[in-house]
C-alpha cells in the first residue's frame, strides 16, 4: 500500500500537458512508442502509427488534444491519451472531453505506465480537479471496462472527490490465447456448429488446397494491404460505400496508416488461400502481447462456404504456432458479429465517465438514471405481458 506522503512527493514529479498531436517533435514520439511497450494495457488505437495517420487523412477545424502525464526531471512519458473537447453529450451535459472522434476507432482509453499508473492519476486527478476549469470530466465510449488502469482510476478519484463510473455495454469476441486448449476453438464449440464448419471445410477441400499465409515482412506486406484493399472494396462494403478504398480520404488514410504499422512491425496481413485464389484476407495489428483484428474482406465466389469464418478461425491456429507470446485476439466487433460463438471467449466493452465535479456526478448520476428508465420503459413496451 503506498501511503498518502509518498503519492504526493510521486504526483509533483509528474506534469500534466496538453499538446496538440498534429505538431510533436521526434523526442515525444520516442517517448510515446516506450510508453505504448510499457502500459498496463496495450491499445493499438492509441499508437502514434494509427493516431496520426488519421488526423492527416481527416483534418478537423477544432485541435484534437493529446493529454499526456511526463516526468518533470527525466521527460518519461507515464501516461496518455487523446481527445477531442466537446459542450456536452447524453451521458454528461457539460464540457468534458471525448477520445478522438474516428470511425476507426474500435477501443478508446489510456495509455498508462504499469509502473507509474499512481503518480499519473494523482497528478491527472489534480490537474482536472485544481488547475484547469474548461472540463467538467472525462467521457470513454468503447472501453475495456476491466483493465487494470480503468480499476485504478476508478479507486484513486474517490480520493479527489470525483467519481468514474464503469459501465458495461456488451461482450465483444475474442480469444485467450494462452488458455485456449490444444484442440482449438473447435473445443469449446457446439455439435451443431463443429458440423457446420466441417462441413463447409470438406466443401472448401474441393475446390483447392487450403492454406493461411501470414505476412509480416514489410516488403512483403505492401502488396498484401492492396490485395486486401481490392477484395474488401469488391463485396458489401464497397457497394455501402463504407471500404477502405470509398473516398481518397479513407485510402490515404489506409495506406499511410498500414506502411507506418509495417515499419513498426506490428502489422500482420493474413490471407486465406484456396487453391490460387485469396478467399479472405485481414489486417491485424500487434500492440503488446495483444492482437486486433482492425478488417476484413473476402471474396464473394466463396460465400457459400463462409470464408470469414473459414479465415478467423485458421488465422487462430496460425497465430499460437506463430506468435506464442500473443495472449489474446480482440475482434473490435460487437456481440452480434459473426465471431460470435466462432471466438469462444469475450471481452466486455463499456463506457467510463469520470466526473471531476459535485455538479457533474450529480448531473451523471441524473443521466444514467434517465438513460435506465428509457431502457426499461421500451422493455415494458415490447414485453408481450403488456399488449
Amino acid at each position: 500500500m503506498i501511503d498518502s506522503t509518498t503519492r504526493t512527493a510521486g504526483s509533483l514529479r509528474i506534469q500534466v500537458r496538453q499538446l496538440d498531436p498534429r505538431i510533436l517533435h521526434g523526442q515525444i514520439l520516442k517517448r510515446w512508442q516506450t510508453l505504448l511497450a510499457n502500459s498496463q494495457a496495450a491499445n493499438t488505437f492509441l499508437c502514434p502509427e494509427f493516431v496520426l495517420p488519421y488526423l492527416e487523412a481527416f483534418p478537423r477545424k477544432q485541435a484534437p488534444l493529446l493529454l499526456t502525464g511526463e516526468d518533470r526531471e527525466s521527460g518519461e512519458l507515464v501516461g496518455l491519451g487523446v481527445f477531442e473537447p466537446t459542450k456536452g453529450t447524453r451521458a454528461l451535459p457539460l464540457p468534458h472531453l471525448l477520445p478522438l472522434h474516428c470511425h476507426h476507432q474500435y477501443r478508446d482509453g489510456m495509455l498508462v505506465s504499469a509502473t507509474r499508473a499512481v503518480e499519473f492519476f494523482d497528478s491527472l486527478l489534480k490537474f482536472i480537479t485544481e488547475e484547469q476549469d474548461e472540463w467538467f470530466g472525462i467521457e470513454f465510449r468503447q472501453l475495456l471496462i476491466d483493465q487494470p488502469w480503468a480499476l485504478q482510476l476508478r479507486q484513486q478519484a474517490v480520493d479527489f472527490g470525483c467519481s468514474f463510473r464503469l459501465t458495461p455495454r456488451f461482450a465483444s469476441p475474442a480469444v485467450h490465447l494462452t488458455a485456449l486448449e490444444a484442440a482449438g476453438l473447435e473445443a469449446g464449440w457446439s455439435s451443431s456448429r463443429r458440423k457446420s464448419y466441417r462441413r463447409n471445410r470438406n466443401r472448401v477441400e474441393k475446390l483447392g488446397a487450403v492454406r493461411m499465409r501470414l505476412l509480416t515482412q514489410y516488403a512483403d506486406v505492401l502488396p498484401g494491404v492492396e490485395r486486401f484493399l481490392k477484395l474488401e472494396h469488391s463485396g458489401w462494403k464497397g457497394a455501402q460505400g463504407t471500404s477502405l478504398l470509398s473516398t481518397p480520404q479513407e485510402t490515404e488514410f489506409a495506406r499511410k496508416m498500414t506502411r507506418a504499422y509495417a515499419r513498426a512491425g506490428n502489422l500482420i496481413v493474413s490471407e486465406l488461400w484456396i487453391g490460387d485464389e485469396v478467399a479472405a484476407s485481414a489486417l491485424n495489428f500487434k500492440a503488446g502481447n495483444q492482437l486486433y483484428a482492425f478488417k476484413i474482406g473476402w471474396n464473394d465466389r466463396f460465400a457459400e462456404v463462409s470464408p470469414g469464418v473459414l479465415h478467423e478461425v485458421e488465422l487462430i491456429h496460425s497465430l499460437r504456432e506463430t506468435f506464442p507470446a500473443l495472449a489474446w485476439a480482440d475482434s473490435c466487433a460487437y456481440a452480434d458479429s459473426y465471431l460470435n460463438g466462432v471466438w469462444t471467449d469475450s471481452q466486455t466493452v463499456g463506457e467510463g465517465l469520470l466526473s471531476a465535479s459535485k455538479i457533474a456526478r450529480g448531473t451523471g448520476k441524473l443521466m444514467a438514471k434517465i438513460r435506465r428508465l428509457k431502457q426499461w420503459t421500451v422493455r415494458q413496451l415490447r414485453s408481450p405481458e403488456t399488449l
